[in-house]
């Protein structure tokens, strides 16, 4: 949030980061007082694909679709969806046509004697094709099944849901990120990615019970594939890739990073990724980890365990922050990233969040994170807990990025959302709050404490007795202009 260039993608596979649920303030809200754009959007729901017929026709591939018409070898299935990719390209309008009536359309043309010799060379497996094809077009509850594949993924193309709402352009919206003109000087916005199909989906709940809403549901688990979603992501982030390559052209960068929460489903191991989608995804990420940086792309992987996420991503990753809990193979991965191993000690100490009162978050991070290390030494702190504690200590810049904007200075905790629209903190009021005489003697006391030992970073002498020191350090506080803005 402080960069106020940078703007922010989270690709959200729960939804967690959309409806903030279990989060101790409004990550949005915080964003929206910053002055940030807000947007979130989600798949199944909000966001309308490129016409693009061949990534239609791989959407289609890895539905039931082909095995809902008659039982086909994967071979003879994909000629079968590349001979649909061929007739939808002839068709200049077909993601804005009615679902029904493009499917029977299409399936009448594969009955053809030219399109069925490309997909058997057989007359006698041609005939049983055109004959389970037809099966198809003459019963009602054979085409609702077929259709039931089909429908989901035209309907990503459209642009409305099936319940009327509009959809938005998934490049409009990604562009919109880093589209500096449009913005016209203002923060950068911060867009949700909501890859979920649980919970509150409006055209679902809109529907009664019965016929309507079963195909609803099943339309839902249809868009809820891994394979699905890792495709739609494929495409987005090779457009992205795309849009940075000519961007550095010009000689200017992107300047965006992209954030995937619960990232082993999208970047595991490749001989853990169960899904061939889900294994391409991975190694095109582990590839943008080497060759986006140049272009102003970051990348941002939250998982629970380093050995969960693509080892190329991992060891290319500048800044790596591990919370408590790791062990084992884990810890042993995260010390190839250190000088020295001996580090890992002041890790291990680390005591439960839930045995501390009140709770404390300790974090080990390693990379160029702090002006104090020069190597590969990590630095160790807690999180926050208390955001009215996180607004005082960053008071300064927080308060200069409100003004900057013409906007007034506020506090307080930005409230969840809830039901309603993003809501910003509110104005301070003029008397000073309870307990900041105590606050500020507090300061005044870790100030000195500071300034006694300058020339070990602020750190008391023996603080870290039996760990290995950084050789690369020189110097102490004093070395260090406050008044400079930080390098990062």
């Amino acid at each position: 949030m402080r960069n106020p260039d940078q703007g922010f993608i989270v690709v959200d596979p729960q939804g967690q980061f959309a409806s903030e649920t279990g989060f101790p303030f409004s990550l949005q809200a915080w964003a929206a007082e910053m002055g940030r754009e807000v947007v979130v959007r989600r798949v199944s729901e909000d966001l309308r694909l490129e016409k693009d017929a061949p990534l239609f026709g791989e959407l289609l591939g890895k539905t039931k679709l082909t095995g809902e018409i008659t039982k086909m070898a994967p071979e003879t299935a994909g000629l079968f969806i590349d001979e649909l990719v061929k007739l939808l390209r002839k068709r200049s309008g077909w993601d804005t046509e009615d679902s029904a009536g493009l499917l029977r359309e299409l399936l009448g043309s594969l009955t053809e004697a030219g399109v069925l010799g490309r997909i058997y060379v057989d007359e006698t497996r041609q005939a049983r094709l055109r004959d389970a094809v037809l099966d198809v077009l003459d019963d009602a509850d054979r085409f609702g099944d077929v259709f039931s594949q089909f429908q989901p993924l035209h309907n990503l193309f459209s642009p409305a849901n099936p319940g009327g709402g509009r959809r938005h352009s998934m490049w409009g919206t990604i562009a919109h990120v880093f589209d500096k003109a449009q913005r016209a000087g203002a923060p950068a916005p911060m867009l949700v990615l909501d890859m979920s199909t649980s919970g509150q989906v409006s055209w679902v709940s809109s529907l009664l019970a019965g016929p309507e809403q079963a195909a609803a549901v099943e339309a839902l688990r249809v868009l809820d594939q891994d394979s699905i979603k890792a495709a739609i992501l494929r495409k987005a982030c090779r457009t992205l890739k795309e849009a940075s390559e000519s961007a550095f052209r010009l000689g200017e960068t992107l300047n965006t990073m992209v954030v995937f929460d619960e990232a082993w489903r999208y970047a595991p191991p490749l001989h853990l990724a169960g899904d061939e989608e889900v294994k391409a995804l991975s190694a095109d990420i582990a590839g943008y980890f080497r060759d986006t940086r140049k272009f102003g792309i970051g990348w941002t992987l939250i998982s629970q365990s380093p050995r969960s996420v693509n080892a190329d991503c991992f060891d290319q990753m500048a800044v790596r922050v591990m919370g408590y809990g790791l062990g084992g193979a884990d810890l042993a991965k995260v010390a190839e990233q250190m000088d020295d191993a001996e580090h890992l000690k002041l890790y291990r100490a680390f005591a439960p969040p839930d045995a501390t009162r009140p709770k404390v978050y300790p974090f080990m991070v390693t990379g160029p994170v702090s002006p104090l290390s020069f190597t590969k030494a990590p630095v160790f702190l807690a999180a926050y807990t208390d955001f009215e504690v996180f607004r005082a200590d960053n008071h300064p810049w927080i308060s200069q990025a409100r003004r900057s904007q013409g906007l007034p200075v506020l506090s307080g905790v930005p409230r969840l959302r809830g039901a309603g629209p993003v809501v910003a903190a509110q104005v301070p009021r003029s008397t000073a709050p309870a307990g900041a005489g105590k606050r500020a003697g507090g300061t005044k006391e870790a100030l000195e404490r500071v300034r006694e030992n300058a020339a070990t970073g602020g750190i008391a002498a023996g603080a870290f007795a039996g760990l290995a020191g950084d050789a690369g350090f020189s110097g102490g506080l004093g070395s260090i202009d406050d008044d400079d803005p930080p390098p990062f």
